[in-house]
């Protein structure tokens, strides 16, 4: 994840909201056999403060789909893969 913040908001005496966010999560590439090896839950253990918060969100930074070509070929050193199965979004629940 690229980006990371964190906020907490005193909403009255002693109550707190916290609210997380992440950008350019990709639930796709390794984490697709990480978590089907580790658990869903494992995926986001070292985040800790998302998994914590309130109310937490991330920009998905992939494309979640059952079918396409894996791995393209377009030039590039190292084709990219944007692609998450349908299951990982359990990573994000």
């Amino acid at each position: 994840m690229s980006f990371f913040a964190f906020l907490l908001f005193n909403i009255s005496d002693g109550q707190f909201v916290s609210l997380a966010a992440g950008g350019d999560a990709n639930i796709g590439r390794r984490l697709n056999g990480l978590s089907s090896a580790n658990g869903f839950e494992h995926a986001l253990g070292r985040l800790k403060p998302i998994v914590d918060a309130d109310l937490a969100f991330v920009n998905l930074e992939c494309v979640v789909a059952e079918n396409g070509q894996d791995r393209l070929a377009k030039g590039e050193r190292v084709p990219h893969y944007y692609r998450a199965r349908p299951e990982q979004v359990n990573v994000l629940t």
